[in-house]
């Protein structure tokens, strides 16, 4: 099992160096003409380099650009100049870098000041939309609980003016609390 985990590494790392080798075979950009693989010298004394295979081969004549010192390769049959080797991938158009800017800022909500207070406020909204439903609930169904009319028994007043106290209930057992113990 570890043999065959270690021969599959070895057979990755291969394979990868040798993708490598194969990309890097093909340069985008060339400053000499020694640096170009497989350029061929024609009897008129122009270099050039073939694309493809057998009858479909196009040729590419290989000029040094003299501002900038660096080669470029022009297609024989449609004349168009270009800067990458045409036998490689053609170099994408996006930068090879990224750079990664981190804000030191937070960026600025992008909604409406009175839409940041509404959600700010959405928690106070919600206690009080709640709390006047269920006062509406009462008052609906029952308004005694909310304004009662009858005086409740144990808040009698006395012909006195004093509150009667409420009598107290429960197993009057020999206890010595009065009635109330953690069993009744």
């Amino acid at each position: 099992m570890a043999s065959e985990r270690f021969m599959l590494l070895v057979l990755g790392a291969v394979l990868c160096l040798s993708a490598e080798c194969l990309a890097h075979n093909y340069k985008t950009l060339y400053t000499s003409f020694k640096e170009v693989p497989d350029i061929q010298k024609a009897d008129d004394g122009q270099r050039y380099v073939m694309v493809g295979e057998g009858a479909g081969a196009t040729r590419f004549f290989v000029v040094k650009d003299e501002a900038s010192k660096n080669i470029y390769f022009i297609n024989e049959a449609t004349s168009a100049p270009q800067w990458h080797d045409p036998r490689g991938a053609a170099p994408s158009d996006e930068p090879q870098n990224i750079d990664i800017k981190i804000p030191i800022e937070p960026p600025k909500p992008k909604a409406s000041s009175l839409t940041v207070a509404v959600v700010a406020m959405l928690p106070i909204l919600l206690f009080a939309g709640g709390t006047a439903a269920r006062v509406a609930y009462l008052q609906i169904y029952y308004p005694e609980l909310l304004w009662p009319t009858k005086e409740r028994k144990d808040r009698r007043r006395a012909p006195g003016g004093k509150v009667k106290p409420q009598k107290q209930r429960g197993k009057m057992n020999q206890d010595g609390k009065g009635g109330r113990s953690a069993n009744s």
